[in-house]
């Protein structure tokens, strides 16, 4: 997964977590606490359970977001990795709503440049479109 495929591939990633592995879904979405035991000090078939959960879910995230982008956040927990992950690619919220001024602007102003053909301005057309619809922009 590339930065700029993040909306697209974090859905996909959460249903398919959600129908194949749903215990780690469930880890996903409300976290797991621990209370500070490795997995060989767990005792009962329910922390047993709880804690392969979160170690799949965290080696799952591992094996489908490239190394270069998940190597350098620091996560206590596949809720913490998840959250962080999604900071990441999108930014902070202040980026995000700048990120999104700009598209706006972009859009109201786009126009053919000059010596530019129709076949590129579709495709620039076109990259707009995808940027905000990843950014939940919508035009009517």
């Amino acid at each position: 997964m590339a930065i700029e495929e993040y909306s697209r591939w974090a859905k996909k990633f959460e249903d398919w977590l959600r129908a194949f592995a749903y215990l780690s879904w469930k880890s996903l979405k409300n976290g797991y606490n621990d209370g500070g035991k490795d997995g060989e000090s767990l005792t009962s078939p329910d922390e047993i359970e709880s804690f392969v959960a979160e170690q799949k879910c965290v080696a799952l995230l591992f094996q489908s977001v490239r190394e270069d982008i998940i190597s350098l956040i620091e996560y206590t927990s596949a809720e913490d990795l998840w959250d962080k992950l999604k900071n990441k690619c999108f930014g902070s919220a202040e980026i995000v709503k700048n990120k999104k001024k700009i598209l706006r602007k972009e859009f109201d102003l786009f126009g053919c440049l000059k010596n530019e053909s129709v076949c590129k301005m579709i495709e620039r057309f076109g990259h707009l479109k995808l940027e905000l619809a990843r950014h939940e922009i919508f035009y009517s």
